[in-house]
């Protein structure tokens, strides 16, 4: 038996499959949470006029949260980043899963990069991120420069530690377990304090990518530096990987 449905009809639900027509979610954290959980993923985006595409996603589903909340209340140990069609939020529990997928992806395969790393720069950028903890990009050792990479005009970084930590990063070697806010005006990042900050301060620009590495097993890392994105190597454990349903 076939149904036509109205405009309005179709509308009403797509609405709601989008988890758009009325706030069911708890506010705060734990909505933040369960938003990630019901959603699977949320898209990343770093263009902030009213907010990033996490903050707006977020926003618009889950009351009592404000702009930067996305990251303070998912980090540490509630999600990590990684590339479901583009680069998302995605829950910790899919982090073994994306480990076990991250050799037999295309499109996650790094050969222009490994083209342009020596193996001993990439195993040298581990090692110092799993001796200092988290970190950003920009307070590793530097270890010299390499030609940056033309996608079609969009350009990749020309500091080979950098690219180093982006290949660590698509094996799941590494992953974020924290975000900092930079300055308009800046183009770099302030390194992490010694100490683990009680809560990172509120974002005044898009928050910028945070590193740090153990080859201990564990699921996700659990600590955290307001700063970028910041890594931690993984064993985790098995699970589902997310659905395509993400949060645009």
């Amino acid at each position: 038996m076939t149904r036509w449905l109205t405009r309005a009809e179709a509308a009403a639900f797509l609405v709601g499959h989008a988890g758009l027509r009325a706030c069911t979610l708890p506010p705060g954290e734990a909505g933040v949470r369960a938003l990630l959980a019901e959603r699977r993923c949320i898209q990343l985006d770093p263009l902030d006029r009213i907010g990033t595409n996490a903050d707006l996603v977020v926003m618009a589903r889950v009351d009592g949260v404000g702009r930067g909340d996305v990251f303070r209340h998912l980090y540490p140990g509630g999600a990590f980043e990684h590339f479901a069609k583009e680069r998302c939020l995605l829950p910790a529990t899919a982090f073994a899963a994306y480990r076990d997928q991250a050799v037999e992806t295309p499109w996650w395969r790094s050969a222009e990069r490994h083209r342009r790393v020596p193996p001993a720069v990439v195993e040298a950028v581990l090692a110092e991120v799993e001796a200092r903890g988290p970190v950003t990009p920009a307070d590793l050792t530097h270890r010299g420069s390499v030609e940056p990479i033309d996608w079609s005009g969009w350009k990749s970084t020309s500091r080979l530690a950098t690219m180093a930590l982006e290949i660590l990063w698509t094996r799941c070697q590494v992953v974020t377990c924290g975000r900092r806010a930079t300055t308009a005006s800046s183009t770099s990042r302030r390194g992490p304090s010694a100490r683990r900050p009680s809560r990172p301060p509120p974002p005044t620009s898009p928050p910028g990518p945070c590193t740090s590495a153990s080859r201990r097993p564990g699921s996700c890392p659990s600590t955290t530096v307001p700063g970028g994105r910041c890594c931690a190597t993984s064993a985790g454990r098995r699970c589902r990987p997310p659905s395509s349903r993400p949060g645009r």
